[in-house]
């Protein structure tokens, strides 16, 4: 099942932004649809992207993080693993100094294999 987890979200430096949960709903893989639309700031500026898991929405733990993107693109990430848990979601981070700022768009799809 494909789910729209984000669409032209704005991140800035200095705050996490994560995305509502996903149920799993006996999936036990997840791949990560992921577009940074635009990054705006200082030389060193980043947007990375974690998928986290969960059991009761409350204990976060990070399962794989994709590399930094620094500049516009498309990327693709998928766990390598089955998971165990009850829920997904995504974390989004920018890294850099203060102001920068990011577009980013992402979907994740669940699949029991």
């Amino acid at each position: 099942m494909h789910y729209q987890v984000a669409s032209r979200q704005v991140v800035v430096y200095g705050t996490s932004v994560y995305s509502q949960a996903i149920e799993m709903a006996g999936a036990n893989q997840v791949r990560i649809d992921l577009e940074l639309c635009n990054i705006i700031g200082s030389v060193a500026k980043a947007a990375t992207f974690t998928l986290q898991q969960s059991n009761d929405l409350e204990n976060w733990v990070d399962v794989v993080s994709s590399p930094s993107m620094e500049s516009p693109g498309y990327f693709t990430l998928q766990t390598s693993e089955g998971l165990g848990c009850r829920f997904v979601r995504l974390k989004y981070v920018v890294t850099g100094t203060d102001g920068d700022t990011a577009v980013l768009s992402a979907g994740i799809e669940t699949a029991d294999l």
